[in-house]
């Protein structure tokens, strides 16, 4: 918590730590700062006073009334800020604050409320108590604003309903199982609808065996192909079509799935859908086609014709009773030759069904042919299809011209016709430049004449590059083209070329985009840039001013410091005589007040310093380096029993003395917070990837809670007092600023009572 926000008793008591005559000035920035970094984590602090003669007294930091709204003249003793909650927030802070005041228990609330001014938000409320005689006398914590991300998670939350939402409502039946156990761990409702069984009857795979497949020799034919695919991990073993189901009212239904093993996980993901409708289709379709009049012919095993109805006589010329019983390849040698043969043999060969269409040159026919395989030969239905292919063709062509239209644009289409020297224009013309297409007939010339004389020579002289016999297809230019109003607007223009097989142009379609947004929106990004660039440079020197302003603050904080000890050493020299215990005491407490200042300030010169620095990277054995920084720290090492293990390092490119300040700080604070009576073990590692080194500083301390994992790198932040662990709170935001100027990023990992490690990169030079 920030000094600034402590509750006035707590302030008033290190008041008589801090000299006050002459340093009002200096107090005042040191104030300043630490009050600017509460601002940025918008973090305030409340306490209520139960002891007695106080009348239940609260007190509001300036952070904690500015979050709520409030005026400065609100009095938060006569509600204690339960107004502010919302109906659920305010039960819940309420039965917190009872049980804190009855038991002492502390509490950690997320909390929606709405501020004096009408404004909803939420703020994360902390408490604790204090408890004299079993008496609560003291109720304080912290409170913060925590709207930004609370309203991140919500929408989150949102979004995940949504996406199950839609998984639940696809087509598709999706399961996911536990291969080993057999346990379904999560089934969306499709899949069982498809299967037509409750999804608890199905969460068991045996159960859910036994009911969709009552048939046990069916079932036992059904698993054994699962766990063969399984086991297999062929990828197109694992899907499977055409297998009957059997739902809980006994109806039959056939359905296509795929299993799709995670062998890392030891799971499986089954995908289902319903086919029945579709079967009973094509069992409809096969009836139908018995039906209608196509050509249809048989074959056996041996492609002898034992089949041959009156629409094959009419379409082949070949009257059936001079082709049944006789070998279809002998009669119809010319097909040996050509894709009837091939497909045909494919059928029988796969035993797939067949689909094609091929031309048959004796006849001057094209066909269109479906083949069905049997364990006894062929089945073969065909009909001509010699003039739907003519009308195909004809409709090819017509359409060449919007599907080259399609590769261009869709704005303003137009299309010449080379040969005939004729020009059509698209509605675009009109709706984006203005041209009446009623009043208006283009040619060539009266489009060439509408562009800006500026450009005009140099697109004419593209255009009759592209004119010339090629292979050039696709063209496009830039230029200003004139509207029916007289101004001029900047267009892109693409066209396609279609040339014969001489590679003559004979045809040309294209289509125009008119490019005015699209400048200006480039002409607005460019200055939004601009804007940016001198932002940037402003903040840039704000920094730079900020960092010169504490170092200097803290330099010249020290000379007063000095003075105070000085003057208090002096004291006890000239007048030890006549002082008692207590006076030696307060003595001691302010000596010591003082050095804890002083060495506030000297690490607040540090982190300033770092700021202002600019690193001189070398390349740096950190082997030796870690050596060095056991020498250092070989006292405490002894005095704890620290164990400190690493391999071989890699040699980086670095300035020497920060890094050599990160990793002292690291394990440092490794031993520091050491279980007790448990002697430290620290673990450094390191490794690479394409631009960044990687290194961690592992331990086996107290840990820290998820919730400041992330504060602990900002200055001052301390979770512990001084007489618990000594310190000021700067060491990790020190190394912060150290690593950030080497272009990487440091974070830490841990649980409480686990110990921790903290990771940081540095950027390769």
């Amino acid at each position: 918590m920030d000094l600034l926000e402590l509750p006035p008793r707590c302030l008033a008591k290190m008041s008589s730590f801090l000299p006050t005559d002459g340093m009002s000035p200096s107090r005042l920035s040191w104030k300043q700062l630490l009050k600017q970094t509460n601002r940025l984590a918008r973090l305030g602090s409340w306490e209520l006073d139960l002891s007695e003669g106080n009348e239940d007294k609260m007190y509001w930091s300036e952070m904690t009334r500015e979050i709520l709204e409030v005026d400065d003249d609100y009095d938060p003793s006569l509600s204690g800020g339960f107004e502010f909650h919302e109906p659920e927030s305010k039960q819940r802070i309420q039965q917190a604050v009872d049980e804190a005041l009855a038991n002492g228990t502390p509490f950690d609330e997320e909390l929606l409320i709405t501020t004096a001014k009408g404004n909803q938000r939420w703020i994360r409320c902390i408490g604790n108590a204090d408890f004299e005689e079993g008496r609560c006398v003291r109720l304080y914590g912290s409170f913060q604003d925590i709207h930004n991300r609370k309203i991140a998670e919500l929408e989150l939350a949102q979004r995940n309903t949504f996406i199950e939402t839609i998984v639940d409502n696809l087509p598709i039946g999706i399961a996911v199982n536990q291969i080993d156990s057999g346990e379904t761990i999560l089934m969306n409702k499709q899949f069982s609808k498809i299967y037509g069984w409750p999804q608890e009857e199905l969460a068991d795979v045996d159960t859910f065996f036994e009911k969709v497949y009552p048939d046990d020799e069916y079932r036992q034919q059904i698993k054994s192909r699962v766990m063969a695919n399984i086991e297999s991990g062929d990828p197109e073993r694992m899907s499977w079509n055409n297998i009957q189901i059997t739902t809980k009212e006994g109806e039959e239904r056939i359905v296509n799935g795929k299993n799709i093993p995670l062998y890392d996980q030891n799971r499986m993901i089954s995908t289902v859908i319903d086919v029945t409708a579709q079967k009973e289709a094509e069992r409809e379709k096969t009836e139908i086609l018995e039906r209608i009049g196509d050509a249809f012919f048989a074959v056996d095993e041996e492609w002898t014709v034992t089949y041959w109805n009156k629409q094959a006589e009419e379409v082949l010329g070949m009257p059936s009773s001079e082709i049944i019983n006789k070998n279809l390849w002998d009669e119809f040698e010319e097909a040996v030759e050509l894709d009837f043969y091939k497909q045909y043999h494919k059928a029988v060969d796969e035993q797939i069904t067949v689909h094609f269409e091929e031309y048959y040159p004796p006849l001057e026919k094209w066909f269109e042919v479906s083949a069905y395989p049997s364990e006894t030969g062929l089945s073969v239905y065909f009909r001509d299809a010699t003039e739907r292919k003519r009308n195909e063709e004809r409709i090819r062509q017509v359409s060449e011209r919007f599907e080259k239209v399609t590769e261009a644009t869709n704005d303003a289409i137009w299309d010449f016709n080379v040969q005939e020297d004729d020009l059509f224009w698209g509605k675009g013309f009109e709706t984006l430049f203005g041209y009446d297409q009623d009043t208006t007939d283009p040619d060539l010339e009266f489009l060439i004449s509408l562009i800006h004389p500026e450009d005009r020579e140099r697109v004419v002289a593209d255009i009759e590059e592209y004119m010339q016999p090629g292979t050039k297809t696709n063209w496009y230019e830039e230029y200003r083209f004139k509207k029916a109003d007289g101004t001029y607007a900047p267009v892109m223009d693409r066209a396609v070329f279609i040339r014969n097989d001489k590679g003559e142009a004979t045809r040309v379609v294209g289509a125009m985009t008119d490019l005015t947004r699209q400048k200006k929106n480039e002409e607005a990004l460019k200055q939004l840039n601009e804007e940016l660039e001198k932002h940037a440079r402003e903040l840039a020197v704000s920094n730079a001013e900020l960092e010169q302003f504490a170092y200097v603050a803290s330099h010249d904080l020290q000379e007063p410091l000095r003075m105070v000890t000085s003057f208090l050493n002096r004291l006890e020299e000239r007048y030890g005589d006549q002082l008692d215990e207590k006076a030696y005491q307060y003595i001691d407490f302010a000596v010591d007040g003082a050095r804890r200042m002083r060495q506030i300030i000297l690490d607040l010169l540090n982190y300033s310093r770092v700021g202002q620095l600019k690193f001189e990277r070398k390349e740096l054995c950190l082997d030796e380096l870690l050596e060095e920084i056991l020498k250092l720290e070989q006292r405490a090492v002894k005095e704890c029993g620290a164990t400190i293990e690493w391999n071989s390092l890699p040699r980086i490119k670095a300035a020497e003395t920060p890094i050599q300040q990160v990793f002292q700080n690291l394990i440092g604070n490794a031993i520091k917070y050491r279980q007790p009576g448990t002697e430290p073990v620290i673990r450094i590692e390191g490794g690479e990837n394409e631009t960044h080194w990687k290194f961690s500083v592992s331990d086996n301390g107290i840990g820290i809670r998820q919730e400041f994992q992330e504060n602990i790198f900002t200055i001052f932040q301390r979770l512990h007092t001084q007489d618990e662990y000594s310190g000021t709170g700067i060491g990790l935001a020190v190394s912060k600023k150290i690593v950030e100027k080497h272009g990487g990023q440091i974070w830490v990992e841990s649980e409480e009572g686990e110990g921790s490690t903290f990771y940081f990169t540095i950027a390769k030079a």
